[in-house]
This record gives C-alpha cells, structure tokens and sequence, in this order.
C-alpha cells in the first residue's frame, strides 16, 4: 500500500471518529439546554411545596374532604375554600405528573419524594373527580393525567423509589441513560 492512501485513509478515520464525537456533544448540549428551559418551573413547585399554605390545603384534603362534602357534587360543587384547596393541590401534582410524563423530571427521583402524597391525594379526590368528568361540558379527561401516576404510585411500594435511587447513586449510574456524569 503506497503511503499516501494510508494517510488519506487515516485522515478519513480521523474525520469519522471526529464527526461521531461532535454529533454526540451536541446531543448532550441539546438534552442540557432542554433540561435548564425546565429547571425554573421546577423550582417554582418546589416552592410551592414549601409552603404552609400548600400543606394545610393537602391536610384539608386528606383528612375532611369525604367528611364533609358528598362526593355526588363533584369538586365544582364543594364550597369555596374546600374547592380552592382541592383544585390547588390536584393540579400541583397533575404539573409533576405531566413534567414526568413529559421526561422533564425523572420519575424515580420525584417518586421518592412524592410518592405516598401522589396516591393520598388521588384517593382522597377520585370519588369528587369521577362526578367532575361526567359533569355537562366535561369532556371525561379531568385530572386523568394525575390518576395515571396516582396508580402508578401505588403499584411501586413504599420505599422502592427511594432504595432505587439510592442505588443509582450508589453505582454512580446517570439518572437517565443519555445522562454522563
């Protein structure tokens, strides 16, 4: 083989292996400029889930909701402040099921945290959602999204979502797989 094809040949694999390398740097540089458009509306719910505000509402919710108000109203037939407090809380959790559904946030991580609350919540205002969805006007969807990931919830025991991530931390493993560290 005549030395100038080895050279050319080598520059061609040069070329390759530097075009693989940029292709994948810019689909991380594009995953990481997705993931920080998101990172303010993150913050802004766990703001919100700072609050005393919040955690009263969630109180109020799980504990006289059903003893209080018959279901058959619906959450539109609840009184203002009840109304208010449900609507606040089952659509905080809904933003987080969608920011998952979405791949915005990891599912694992936010399970860890949200877990037990996603299905209390769920549990305490299903009977009043159900009403809702059949409701005039409705078009049966209300807070599916939120029921989806309630039940999804439920059917991880309680603790598994912690003890995974952990484990990934343990291992030193990307919460997603196109993540590096």
């Amino acid at each position: 083989m005549d030395a100038a094809v080895l050279v050319s040949s080598l520059a061609i694999v040069v070329a390759v292996v530097a075009l693989v390398i940029s292709a994948l740097l810019a689909s991380r540089q594009l995953g990481l400029l997705q993931s920080a458009n998101h990172i303010p509306a993150v913050i802004e719910l766990l703001t919100e889930f700072r609050s005393a505000r919040f955690h009263d509402n969630y109180e109020k919710i799980v504990t006289e909701l059903d003893r209080e108000n018959p279901a058959q109203i619906g959450i539109s037939g609840l009184p203002p402040d009840m109304r208010a407090a449900v609507l606040d809380v089952a659509y905080y959790f809904q933003a987080f099921a969608c920011l998952i559904g979405l791949g915005i946030i990891d599912e694992s991580s936010t399970m860890a945290m949200l877990n037990r609350r996603f299905v209390q919540v769920w549990d305490a205002i299903a009977p009043y959602a159900y009403v809702e969805r059949t409701m005039p006007g409705r078009d049966g969807q209300f807070l599916t999204i939120l029921e989806f990931f309630a039940e999804r919830a439920r059917e991880t025991p309680a603790g598994t979502a912690s003890r995974r991530l952990r484990m990934r931390a343990l291992l030193g493993l990307p919460r997603r797989p196109w993540q590096v560290r």
